[in-house]
Parts: C-alpha cells; structure tokens; sequence
C-alpha cells in the first residue's frame, strides 16, 4: 500500500500477505484502523476473493462499448473486453435503493481526467462493483463511485475521488492525494422493514395491539343517560283544556321543529322514547275526524244539559216543593 501527498481514507485499510504499507502520514486514516497482516485482514482478503469470483459469474448480461461516456445504463450486469470513461456514465436505480449495478471487464479499466460517474434514482454506492481481469487506472480529478476489484493492482491520479472501495487481490494500491469514503452500506430493508404482500395477495394491515383487539366482556348494555323530559312546541291552541284526549288529534305539526334529543320523554324505567306523533290531518281522514269531532262536542252538550235538570230538581225536592213533572 503506497500513499503520496494527503490523502484521506474514511474506513479501514489493510494488507494481506505482506506488510508494506508507505505513505501514511502525510496520508491519514479516519473512521477506521490499519490492518497490517493480521487476522481481520486476512479475512478481508478471503471475502474480496469471494467477492471477485462472484461478480465474474453474474449473468445474464449485457454487452458494452469500451467508453462508457454518455451512457444511463438501469440495474443490471454490464461486460466488456476493457472498459474506458472519458465523460460522464449515468446509472438510475430507478427508485430502487437496493438495485445493484455490476461491471464485468475481461482486462483494465481506464477512466480519464475529470471524468465521473453518476448516480440518480436513489442508486447507491454500496451496489455498484466493477469486477477487472487485471489493472484499473483513475484518472487525475475523476470522480468514481463502487467497490473495484482488480485482479492486480489499482492506481488513482492527482486528487481523484472515490466513493466506495479499492481492493486489489495481487498487486498494489497507489493513491496520489486522493479522497477515499466508504459508503454507509446500511439497506433500507435492514434499517426500515418494508411489508410487501405476496403476488396476487393484498396488502394487509399489521397487526393491531392487544388492547385493540381486545374484545367487551358480555353483559348488559351501558345505561343510557336520562333525558328531560320537554315539552313539545305546539302550533295551534287546544279547543278545551279540560279535556285533551278528544282534541289531540286537531293540533297541528306536533313537535316538527323539536330536535331529536329533545323529542323524547321518559318511561317509568328512566328510559328515553320518543314521542308519538299525532296522526297528520290529510284529505283521506279529515271527514272522518272532523265528524267524530262534532259528536263529541254534541253529546257533551246534551249532558251538561241532563247535568243542569237533575241539579235544579233536587233544590226543589230540599225546599219542600214537590218537582214538576215535564211532560216528555
């Protein structure tokens, strides 16, 4: 491992085999520790070969030119004979915080000066690898993002930036005051579990608490609470006071205005009911109605009349008078 200038590495630097690690200072490592032959870089060393075979044997996939300019290429996997940028690539994850790009070059990778690498549609660094068959060269001020994987050796220019990882299985990695971070490779499925419903299946709702789907005990219904009982507003006047039951049914628009918490009375029980509502006064029974009503009011008549008779008879049976008698 070979530094000039100040470099900065953001994350962990190891060697394995070997011990030859120059450069640092003036390079510096931050957010991380060297590993210099030791257990951790050994097993740095076993996953980097994992991972090379891994990316060499993704399929299907699809073919690329040499220069990689001016392409916006999806997920996927891209192979080449070598593979070159002199501009500007594009990968869209389309959304997709997970969607993994992969680069397959058979021999080098070359990237020019100020060339980058972009990421839109919520593409990550920490899915983009790009497998090569031997060396890769980072041009001076270029921007590069993902994890290389050189057979041999790595090799970035003046002042060149990379987002992700350089791992080189046989060679030497030659940094010239460059910017090194290792990405935050934290998934959104690991820090935020996302509930998807089978294919074909809705999406059901999760599961609501205990209490929630807690169940009331059987028994009898809550009281209701008691209602004054109000009296209705009334159109119209009675025709007697003295006497309600004939006369209910000749006033009009019983309790119409009245609103339903108030239109009701209590039972003996304290329960609330409704009112009832006096038959409406319609073309069908107004004839009937109003003839029952006129009979009513003759045969009380006629009594009080009996009622007035009988009284002043019997003053005069009092007096010592003898009644008398009207002829029929």
């Amino acid at each position: 491992m070979t530094n000039i200038g100040p470099s900065i590495i953001s994350g962990d630097l190891g060697v394995s085999p070997g011990s030859a690690v120059t450069g640092f200072a003036p390079g510096n490592v931050i957010n991380g520790t060297q590993h210099v032959t030791d257990a951790v870089a050994a097993k740095a060393q076993l996953g980097v070969t994992a991972a090379y075979k891994d990316a060499f044997s993704r399929s299907p996939f699809t073919s690329v030119p040499v220069d990689l300019t001016g392409l916006s290429l999806g997920p996927g996997v891209y192979r080449g004979g070598s593979l070159g940028l002199s501009g500007t690539v594009t990968l869209d994850a389309y959304g997709n915080p997970d969607a993994v790009f992969v680069f397959q070059a058979a021999s080098t990778l070359v990237t020019s000066t100020a060339s980058v690498v972009s990421l839109i549609g919520d593409a990550s660094a920490c899915n983009v690898y790009w497998q090569i068959g031997s060396s890769a060269t980072l041009g001076t001020a270029s921007t590069f993002v993902g994890t290389v994987m050189a057979l041999t050796s790595i090799s970035a220019g003046t002042n060149a930036t990379v987002q992700g990882r350089l791992l080189a299985r046989k060679g030497a990695v030659t940094l010239d005051t460059n910017t090194i971070s290792a990405p935050n490779c934290t998934s959104r499925s690991e820090a935020e579990p996302a509930v998807r419903a089978p294919a074909g299946r809705a999406r059901q709702d999760p599961p609501r608490p205990e209490a929630a789907r807690r169940r009331r005990a059987p028994g009898p219904a809550p009281a209701r609470p008691a209602l004054p009982c109000q009296p209705c507003p009334r159109r119209g006047r009675r025709l007697d006071p003295r006497d309600r039951q004939p006369f209910d049914h000749l006033v009009t628009d019983h309790c119409e205005q009245q609103p339903a918490a108030e239109n009701l009375h209590r039972k003996h029980d304290g329960s609330a009911e409704p009112h009832s509502r006096p038959p409406a006064l319609t073309g069908s029974n107004l004839l009937p109605t109003t003839a029952a009503g006129l009979a009513a009011l003759a045969l009380g008549g006629l009594l009080m009349r009996l009622g007035r008779r009988s009284t002043h008879a019997t003053a005069r049976t009092r007096a010592g008078r003898r009644p008398e008698l009207q002829p029929r």
